[in-house]
């Protein structure tokens, strides 16, 4: 078993001062490295003073509620010994299946999904198998018949399912659940229930005492439920067991990821003068382009289809921390080369409101080679494909400068574990430490409220009229 990582000592009085722009970078010895060389010149000296004070008070913010143990979603990268037993729950519920079906809906499942397109399980939609092991599906939205229809692509005989919800009682997926139930009831498989189906909720709140249906649900069918942790909110999960249960079912190095996180956080809590901090760096230009220069979106473009859910995850991340009291900025996910082709002539030619977010990959890859032979055919001859996606990062990205577009780059060596976790971290710091600097609370979702309440009044209302779909 890998060691616990050390958790750094934090001094609530240090003062950590934001890199140059030639600093702005960590080293490809870490996770990732970032280039703000592309927007930092976009900001007047005067403005970027303002904004570097406003980010280092909300540094300052941040270490002391971690140092309070209010930021659990930090310390978790540091813990190892849970994995063990997470792989205990893994191997259970692979045992003999051909297909797993996780359920779950935003936080509870998007992270899982970046982290299959990574270990190579998820290609536009079509779940695939490790050497091995089950295949996964990853059935997020509820919608009928698709729901149905997708169920029917599993071996329901030799299916198992993971079913995650912090609060216990989402409707989408608590009607995932009882489907599940239900089919292997149908099926004649009854007795198996506790050894195909697991759960994920939170503990149960003795002062809510019956509102998690999952675990009511649970208890009445012998169903064991892992406890979600109580102290991290869903769409900050991916670090939990809510994202490293599925990363081991799909075959990939949790500790590794947790490693990228730690890399990450290590220098924005040791009490010492860091070399570059990135996150705090990227607050403090996203809250410079929306405060002076009125940038309202936020493109995040990686150059790798493996790296498409990764923005999806970041797109919720970002929209339901933010976007509060009439604050933040729109998230738009696009994939590079694919929509260089669909959104690039908008991004070069449209209206100068976006700050975009580059995500590349430096690092040689497996490719195929054209052969010379095709030389009469097409330039291209010669060239392996990763060699064309490489020209192209580096054409977009400068094309989007040369346009005075501000642009922010990521580079990674490869799609792995340890630059997936260091992103995850990265991106979790920087939300949070932008949402200190508005002066709003990352981690709740008031508005989101009255929809729940409308839905659950239709749905009494269609009960009370018959009007109910048969």
């Amino acid at each position: 078993m890998a060691q616990a990582a050390k958790r750094p000592l934090t001094d609530d009085a240090a003062k950590v001062a934001l890199p140059e722009p030639h600093l702005a970078c960590a080293t490809l010895a870490d996770p990732y490295e970032q280039d703000l060389d592309g927007v930092l010149s976009l900001i007047p000296a005067p403005l970027r003073a303002e904004a570097e004070e406003k980010a280092l008070q909300a540094l300052d913010m941040f270490r002391t509620h971690f140092s309070r143990g209010k930021l659990r979603l930090c310390e978790v990268p540091y813990e190892r010994e849970d994995l063990t037993s997470l792989q205990e729950e893994a191997n259970k519920l692979m045992e003999g299946r051909t297909d797993i079906v996780h359920f779950g809906t935003g936080g509870s499942s998007l992270g899982a999904q970046a982290l299959a397109q990574v270990g190579k399980l998820l290609f536009s939609g079509i779940p695939l198998s490790g050497a091995g092991r089950p295949r996964m599906h990853f059935l997020d939205n509820l919608e009928s018949p698709w729901l149905e229809r997708a169920l029917k692509r599993c071996d329901l005989d030799n299916t198992a399912f993971l079913i995650v919800s912090k609060s216990g009682r989402t409707p989408e997926t608590v009607a995932q659940a009882i489907l599940a139930i239900e089919i292997l009831k149908q099926r004649g498989l009854a007795d198996e229930i506790p050894h195909r189906i697991l759960m994920i909720s939170d503990p149960e709140d003795p002062a809510l005492s019956g509102r998690n249906i999952l675990r009511r649900l649970a208890a009445d069918h012998g169903i064991r439920v892992l406890d979600h942790e109580p102290d991290v909110g869903g769409r900050f999960s991916v670090l939990t067991n809510v994202g490293m249960l599925p990363a081991l079912l799909i075959g990939l190095d949790a500790s590794r990821i947790r490693d990228g996180a730690c890399a990450v956080i290590d220098p924005i809590l040791k009490a010492k003068a860091a070399a570059a901090l990135p996150p705090v760096a990227g607050a403090m230009v996203h809250y410079a382009l929306k405060r002076y220069l009125g940038m309202n979106i936020v493109v995040t473009m990686p150059y790798t289809s493996r790296l498409r859910l990764f923005a999806v995850w970041l797109q919720q991340l970002w929209a339901e921390s933010l976007g509060k009291e009439g604050r933040g900025t729109q998230p738009v996910t696009a994939v590079g080369p694919v929509d260089q082709h669909s959104q690039l002539q908008l991004y070069l030619d449209g209206p100068n409101d976006r700050f975009f977010n580059i995500i590349q990959v430096i690092g040689k890859r497996d490719s195929y080679r054209i052969p010379e032979s095709y030389a009469e055919y097409t330039d291209l001859a010669g060239f392996c494909i990763a060699d064309l996606t490489h020209a192209q990062q580096r054409a977009t990205t400068d094309a989007l400068l040369n346009r005075g577009r501000p642009v922010r780059v990521f580079r990674i060596d490869s799609v792995n574990e340890y630059a997936l976790g260091g992103l995850f971290m990265h991106f979790m710091i920087e939300t949070i430490l932008y949402a200190y600097m508005l002066g709003i609370n990352p981690f709740d979702q008031p508005a989101v409220e009255e929809s729940k309440i409308l839905t659950r009044t239709y749905l009494s209302e269609m009960k009370d009229t018959g009007t109910q779909h048969t």
